[in-house]
């Protein structure tokens, strides 16, 4: 099987893609001979390789389909909870019990979306990582300079402290 290009690549997806776009249920057999029909002959192994890269594509945009859609009507519905957990937190009758759990609600429903995101791999936790690195000789320069400040501090202090007013 010789090596191809990307582009040479990617034209071939396409072929099989149309192919496999008129025909849901062809076989990779099929595929390989109406690609024959159409002057395009190709190794049968590397036809099955293009089959199963195309409908891992497919199946990696349904996923990803799939988990947006089950999102979006998660967060409808936590959209009409809240406004009614706005309506008693805001409304003067309700007691100061129920905007208490009002306020608790609409705080557990932000957290269960973004718990939701996370699970999708959609959000990302950076707990215990540090965003910003230092070197210890950054760090050395840093104690350096306030022990430095520290002592013309003092010594500032101290005359000043001396000073008589006349």
């Amino acid at each position: 099987m010789p090596a191809y290009s990307k582009e040479k690549q990617q034209e071939q997806i396409a072929r099989i893609r149309q192919i496999m776009v008129l025909m849901p249920n062809a076989s990779n057999e099929t595929i390989g001979r109406k690609l024959k029909e159409n002057n395009y002959s190709l190794d049968r192994k590397y036809i099955s390789k293009l089959v199963k890269k195309i409908v891992s594509e497919r199946t990696a945009r349904y996923n990803i389909r799939t988990k947006e859609m089950a999102l979006s009507k998660f967060e409808d519905l936590i959209d009409v909870m809240s406004d009614v957990l706005k309506k008693i937190f805001l409304s003067e009758t309700a007691s100061n019990m129920d905007k208490t759990v009002a306020i608790g609600q609409l705080v557990k429903q932000n957290k269960l979306i973004i718990d939701m995101m996370m699970d999708m791999g959609l959000l990302e936790r950076y707990i215990g990582k540090l965003t910003h690195e230092v070197s210890t000789a950054d760090i050395l320069k840093i104690i350096e300079d306030a022990k430095h400040n520290n002592k013309n501090d003092q010594g500032g202090e101290n005359k000043n402290n001396n000073k008589v007013d006349a």
